[in-house]
C-alpha cells in the first residue's frame, strides 16, 4: 500500500476509519474495544510529515486538531511516547530507527494538541507492564462505571 499514490493511501485510511466504526458501533454495547491507528494517530503522522519540523504544525487550537463530527469518538485516546532505545520499529538493515527524532517529535506535538477528545500522553520509556499498567489505571479511573 506505501507504493500507491498519496490520495489513495488518505482516501484508503479514511475509509478504514468509517468501517471501523461502523463495526464498533456493535460490538461496544456488550464489550470495551480497544484500536491502534485510529483518526488521531494517522492525522498526527499527516501533520508532522507535511510539517516537517514541530514549529511548522498548526497553531494550538486550529480546527484540524478536533475529532471529525460524523465519526465515532473514543472515550479514551492515548498515545505512547518512547525514545528511540524503546522503540520496537527498527530498520531491518542497520537497526536505526524507522523514523527520525525530529519526525517524532512532530507527531508526538501534533498528539498533544488534539482535542476533542484530548489525547493522553503515556511515558513509553518503561517496561511494558507498566505502561499497560498506567493504561489500565487510567481506563478505571475515567470510565468507572464502564469497566
Amino acid at each position: 500500500m506505501s507504493m500507491k499514490p498519496r490520495l489513495v493511501r488518505s482516501a484508503y485510511h479514511s475509509l478504514n476509519n468509517y468501517l471501523m466504526a461502523e463495526l464498533v458501533k456493535s460490538i461496544v454495547k456488550t464489550r470495551l474495544v480497544v484500536m491502534d491507528q485510529y483518526w488521531h494517530g494517522l492525522t498526527a503522522f499527516a501533520l508532522a510529515k507535511l510539517a516537517g519540523i514541530r514549529q511548522n504544525l498548526p497553531i494550538p487550537g486550529s480546527p484540524i486538531y478536533n475529532f471529525p463530527t460524523d465519526l465515532l469518538v473514543p472515550d479514551l485516546s492515548f498515545y505512547i511516547a518512547a525514545n528511540d532505545e524503546r522503540r520496537l520499529f527498527k530498520l531491518p538493515d542497520t537497526g536505526k530507527p524507522a523514523t527520525s527524532r525530529i519526525f517524532r517529535e512532530s507527531t508526538y506535538e501534533a498528539y498533544s494538541l488534539m482535542d476533542l477528545p484530548k489525547m493522553i500522553a503515556i511515558n513509553g520509556d518503561r517496561a511494558r507492564e507498566e505502561v499497560e499498567s498506567e493504561m489500565v489505571q487510567i481506563a478505571r479511573e475515567r470510565l468507572q462505571g464502564f469497566i
